[in-house]
């Protein structure tokens, strides 16, 4: 499991089966096929999923202001949603 903690109530975790995401006290499961793309374009706060049925999803546990951590996690996390979607 890879795990990006920003703050004690933002986290994601990767696991095998889908991506747990937890912003503040509200937790998400998704599999990996709900998973279309995951953005930061550049100044923005957090990665944002955009999901199969055409909403989005904030993944505020890995922020932009993190910098080079924050743009390789988004890497990571898109090689493995392609991974397990493809």
């Amino acid at each position: 499991d890879w795990s990006s903690d920003v703050c004690s109530s933002d986290l994601v975790t990767v696991r095998r089966e889908g991506l747990p995401v937890v912003n503040g006290y509200r937790r998400h499961e998704l599999v990996w096929e709900q998973i279309v793309a995951v953005r930061m374009p550049p100044g923005a706060p957090w990665v944002t999923l955009d999901l199969s049925d055409g909403t989005t999803l904030p993944v505020m546990g890995i922020q932009g202001s993190d910098g080079a951590r924050a743009r390789t996690a988004v890497r990571q996390l898109r090689a493995l949603a392609g991974g397990f979607t493809h």
